[in-house]
C-alpha cells in the first residue's frame, strides 16, 4: 500500500493467454487499487517488468516485492524465475504477502520446471509433468482428446466463497492439484480441486487450477467469476477483517 492508501498489485500473465477477468476485477474492488503489469512471452525470455528483489533501490526506498498488497501470476512458467526470484517470493509470503496463482497452457503441470524452494509455500502440491515432446520427423503428435465440461461448485466455506451460490459455470481444461492438509478447498468440479487457498507465515496464497477455454458455459465468462476473484484479491490484501461482502449483484452491464 502506497502513502496514499492505494493498494498495489503486481500483474503477470502470458501475453497470448485468454482473459482471466483479473484486470476487470481488480478495477471494480470497493477500495483504491493500482496494478503493474508484467507479460510472460516464452521461456527464453524474461517478463517484461520483472520481479523486484528483495531490497530495490529503484522502489524509492521501499522494499522490493513488499512494496505490493499481492502478487498474481496467471500462466506464468517459474522456469523464467531464478533462485532469487523464488527465495524472494518464499520471503515475500512468510512476511504477510498475497499471491494468486493461475493455472494455464504453460504452468503448473505444463510447465518446464516446478516452483524449487517456493514449493513449500503452496498449498497443494502439483502433478508435475515437464513438457517434453520428441517424435519422429514423419510421425504426428496425437491430439489431445476435448476434454468435458464439469460444473464448477462452491466448496469448503471460505471468505472468497461468500454469497457464492449462483451459476458459477463450467470447468473444461484444470490441472490436477492435490491439496495439502492444511488448505480449504472452496471449489471443485467432478471431485477435482479448483480453488485451493492457505495461510504460509503470514501471508496467503491461493491457486487456480482452471483456465479460460472457448466453451459458451465456460467458468471464466461467467459474472460469478468476477465475484470469485473480487473476494479472492480482498481476502489476499487482507481487507476481508474490516470489509466482508455477503453478496454481489450483477449490474447492468455484466
Amino acid at each position: 500500500m502506497d502513502p496514499e492508501g492505494i493498494r498495489e498489485v503486481f500483474l503477470a500473465e502470458c501475453g497470448a493467454a485468454a482473459d482471466y477477468g483479473t484486470r476487470r476485477a481488480l478495477r471494480s474492488l470497493p477500495f483504491p487499487v493500482r496494478f503493474q503489469e508484467s507479460f510472460f512471452y516464452g521461456v527464453h525470455l524474461p517478463l517484461t517488468r520483472k520481479l523486484p528483489k528483495r531490497l530495490d533501490t529503484v522502489m524509492a526506498q521501499r522494499t522490493g516485492l513488499h512494496a505490493y498488497d499481492a502478487i498474481v501470476l496467471a500462466d506464468i512458467d517459474p522456469v523464467i524465475f531464478d533462485a532469487d526470484d523464488l527465495w524472494n517470493l518464499l520471503a515475500y509470503v512468510e512476511g504477510g504477502g498475497g499471491l494468486l496463482l493461475m493455472g494455464g497452457p504453460n504452468s503448473f503441470n505444463k510447465a518446464q520446471r516446478g516452483w524449487g524452494p517456493f514449493r513449500e509455500a503452496l498449498p497443494a502440491d502439483i502433478d508435475f509433468q515437464p513438457q517434453k515432446k520428441t517424435k519422429l520427423w514423419n510421425t504426428e503428435f496425437k491430439p489431445e482428446p476435448e476434454p468435458t465440461a464439469v460444473p464448477l461448485v462452491p466448496g469448503s466455506p471460505h471468505p472468497s466463497s461468500l454469497g457464492i451460490d449462483r451459476d458459477v459455470g463450467k470447468v473444461v481444461r484444470f490441472h490436477r492439484l492435490f491439496p495439502k492438509a492444511a488448505s480449504s478447498v472452496f471449489a471443485s468440479a467432478a471431485g477435482e480441486p479448483i480453488l485451493v487457498a492457505w495461510t504460509f507465515g503470514r501471508g496467503r496464497i491461493v491457486m487456480g487450477a482452471s483456465y479460460p477455454s472457448g466453451h459458451p458455459d465456460c467458468t471464466f465468462r461467467k459474472p460469478a467469476w468476477d465475484n470469485f476473484l473480487r473476494q479472492m484479491l480482498t481476502w489476499l490484501m487482507k481487507r476481508d477483517s474490516d470489509l466482508a461482502v455477503e453478496s454481489w449483484e450483477p449490474g447492468p452491464d455484466s
